[in-house]
């Protein structure tokens, strides 16, 4: 009879009932009192598959289940108590219940069936062969190899998991980092140009935006304004900003001279500079760059693949501002034409990215077919330039899917208030 209890066995179970396929041994803690043994014990614990070690009281058994740490306890319990008496035996399938370790009661005819023994524990008659008890073993060793492989693939799930979770926060923190860095690229305050108001609407679809823009004093007479979009969103466009805040100039020193770019050249120049730079993954931009002369109240533009700056008037009225220009980044040497307009106390200026015409679940009017962002900008026309912006940015966090917008979103208004 092999009874050892060596604990550094290899663990590995073949199946099949009836028949002898087990491939390695397992650990066997039988609990029984000295006496005559049932031969189909006798004859499971006499197999080289098998170590044996012997308890004669579920107490000892259940101060020996760390130490031996077995696959099965199998209780011989020929009389009408278990050994040990039932205290002890309930307290025994309780621990092996919280370490995982299979239970079969071999019971006799005098044997009292406690409503306490779970549903887990295999109770089998003692009249039974040893082919048949073999292969219930073979079984829950089975089982119980199962259950520890998903085990072990659960801890690896929850170190993974874990894993995850600190990249996770890592990334979140720098995203974080990068979206307070972007935002310190934008202008810090819009004001301080005589009879003008500026005021500006700016919600990346993200943690960074891929769009930008920008408000700064040319000379004493002139004010520079664009909004620009880098073609997609996320950290990828949002490098690209950057890119574009850059290279985007609006005037050239020379000997101690300055000479104020055109909106065409100021575009021509920021294409170029990006066609220079041969990038392979695509990143095309669009962008609408103004030039507004606020002595004389002459507004000069041209656009590059952008939505076309809407000139508000003072009842309301929406006016597009068309002038040709096609995305910037595509070839060298391309042309985007300059428009002139004359801007009259009262109206308002519109530049905004084409992320505005996906703020709204609703696109376009079912009757008129015009766009939805239309007919807000036009509900809130008449109000001066930041309470435009306010009212807007309310409108649109009622609107459905404003905690997840699908495209940055940028609005920029200028006011000509004198």
């Amino acid at each position: 009879m092999n009874s050892t209890d060596n604990d550094h066995a290899p663990i590995g179970l073949l199946v099949g009932m009836g028949k002898d396929v087990m491939a390695f041994a397992f650990r066997m803690l039988v609990v029984r009192e000295s006496g005559a043994q049932c031969a189909a014990l006798l004859n499971v614990t006499q197999r080289n598959e098998v170590q044996t070690s012997y308890s004669l009281s579920c107490q000892d058994a259940l101060q020996r289940l760390t130490d031996y740490n077995p696959q099965v306890v199998l209780i011989d319990c020929p009389a009408s108590v278990p050994p040990g008496g039932p205290a002890a035996f309930v307290r025994l399938l309780e621990a092996m219940d919280v370490q995982g370790i299979a239970s079969v009661v071999l019971a006799g005819q005098q044997f009292q069936h406690f409503e306490d023994i779970p549903e887990w524990v295999q109770v089998l008659p003692y009249h039974l062969s040893s082919d048949e008890l073999w292969g219930r073993l073979a079984s829950i060793q089975h089982v119980q190899q199962i259950v520890r492989r998903a085990q072990l693939e659960m801890t690896h799930m929850q170190r993974l998991g874990k894993h995850l979770n600190q990249q996770f926060a890592e990334v979140d923190q720098e995203m974080r980092l990068a979206s307070r860095l972007q935002k310190e690229f934008l202008p810090n305050t819009l004001s301080g140009v005589p009879g003008l108001a500026f005021a500006v609407l700016y919600r990346p679809a993200s943690w960074v935006s891929g769009d930008i823009y920008d408000v700064s004093r040319v000379d004493e007479a002139n004010v520079s304004f664009y909004v620009a979009d880098a073609v997609g969103h996320g950290m990828a466009a949002s490098l690209m900003t950057m890119f574009v805040k850059r290279a985007m100039v609006s005037k050239e020193i020379s000997q101690g001279r300055y000479r104020v770019l055109s909106p065409s050249e100021t575009l021509t120049q920021l294409n170029d500079a990006i066609v220079q730079q041969e990038l392979k993954n695509s990143q095309f931009v669009t962008a609408t760059y103004c030039v507004l002369n606020h002595k004389t109240r002459q507004l000069s533009f041209a656009r590059g693949g952008h939505p076309y700056p809407i000139l508000v008037e003072p009842d309301g009225s929406l006016r597009e501002l068309r002038t040709e220009g096609g995305l910037l980044g595509l070839f060298p040497g391309q042309e985007f034409p300059d428009k002139t307009v004359q801007i009259k106390p009262g109206q308002k200026l519109i530049v905004h990215s084409d992320g505005m015409e996906q703020a709204f679940v609703e696109e376009r009017d079912p009757e008129t077919g015009e766009p939805r962002y239309r007919q807000e900008f036009r509900r809130v026309a008449h109000m001066p330039a930041r309470q435009f912006i306010t009212e807007l940015e309310q409108i649109m966090d009622y609107e459905e899917g404003s905690l997840n917008p699908r495209d940055d979103i940028t609005v920029l208004v200028v006011e000509v208030t004198e």
